[in-house]
């Protein structure tokens, strides 16, 4: 069984439509955290399949009562606007900007488990 930390991390790498090569991700309940993934995708140019090694930085939300083991949580993807993105390191905040990113930085407490990827 996977445990439930794991479903964002599974739900962002099936969005991307790869293979995760490293997904070691461990949530702080109640606060918005940095992370980043590495994921496998296939990129097709001039004819000829390529694969690739891709970073996905992002923040990681999940309610302060979060129990991995207990009732499963809401999961709710969000999907910034252009102003937003960047390459991640310090440009990783720039997500925050509006949301429910913004929310949880302010440190209020969602009921939601929040992934923003950039």
């Amino acid at each position: 069984m996977t445990p439930r930390h794991a479903i964002p991390v599974i739900l962002l790498v099936f969005l991307l439509g790869s293979s995760p090569v490293q997904a070691e991700i461990k949530p702080t309940p109640g606060k918005q955290t940095e992370h980043e993934i590495t994921v496998k995708v296939a990129v097709e140019e001039d004819g000829e399949t390529e694969e690739r090694e891709l970073k996905v930085p992002f923040l990681l939300y999940v309610p302060k009562d979060y129990d991995a083991e207990g009732e499963p949580t809401p999961l709710l993807l969000f999907l910034h606007g252009a102003g937003e993105r960047g390459k991640g390191g310090e440009e990783l905040q720039r997500v925050a900007i509006h949301g429910p990113p913004k929310q949880a930085k302010a440190g209020k407490d969602l009921p939601f488990i929040v992934v923003s990827p950039q």
